[in-house]
């Protein structure tokens, strides 16, 4: 079934709690801030009461119950199992931080997107978990690929690489991880939520300039 998404807010926001700007002890930056996505519902309850020998009919109540399912960075697509007794979810999803540089003066990464939505969940079961992971602090040669689809960088500049996206997507057989270490998400899937990573520290070739993501 059809996944509606209503009251959709989307701002730029801390990848993972920030860029990725935060200096070791040589001097040279570390890796961007990792995603979060947290998923908000209620969920409610039925209780039957059992009939008594002093003329209690039975009959049930009803409770209601707030929960919060917070998806951290892990390297793997997640899962969230909607509940039968919930009709739509609150979604508060962070991209990752880009990757600051290893050179020359050393930029930070770009900050992760947010995007705060609620979704209609009727006749869905189950929804799929893309974390982004934080961009990589820029090395000699290519800095790789990040999880949620972070770019690469090239050449011997030591750029940072992307950080990478994190959103809710339609659980169905087009949705898997391909190509890059499994790290990039099936151009065929269909995307419901999205927060955008950051970019990587970047540079000028041939010079000693460099520009934060």
């Amino acid at each position: 079934g059809a996944v509606n998404c209503v009251d959709a807010q989307a701002n730029t926001g801390g990848g993972g709690g920030g860029s990725g700007f935060v200096s070791n002890t040589n001097g040279r930056a570390a890796n961007g801030g990792s995603g979060i996505v947290i998923i908000k519902y209620l969920a409610i309850y039925e209780t039957s009461l059992t009939p008594t020998s002093g003329g209690s009919s039975g009959g049930s109540y009803f409770n209601t119950y707030s929960y919060r399912q917070i998806y951290y960075y892990n390297n793997t697509l997640q899962t969230f199992n909607v509940p039968s007794s919930v009709s739509s979810i609150n979604v508060l999803c962070w991209g990752a931080g880009g990757g600051s540089g290893g050179r020359f003066i050393v930029q930070a990464g770009g900050d992760g997107g947010f995007v705060k939505a609620t979704l209609y969940t009727s006749n869905i079961t189950s929804l799929k978990v893309v974390v982004g992971q934080g961009g990589r602090r820029g090395i000699y040669g290519n800095a790789g690929t990040t999880f949620g689809g972070g770019g690469n960088t090239a050449g011997d500049y030591e750029n940072g690489s992307g950080g990478g996206l994190s959103g809710i997507f339609k659980d169905d057989t087009l949705m898997y991880m391909t190509s890059n270490n499994n790290n990039f998400v099936n151009s065929n899937a269909t995307a419901i939520i999205i927060a955008g990573g950051g970019g990587g520290q970047g540079s000028i070739n041939g010079t000693n300039t460099s520009f934060a993501g």
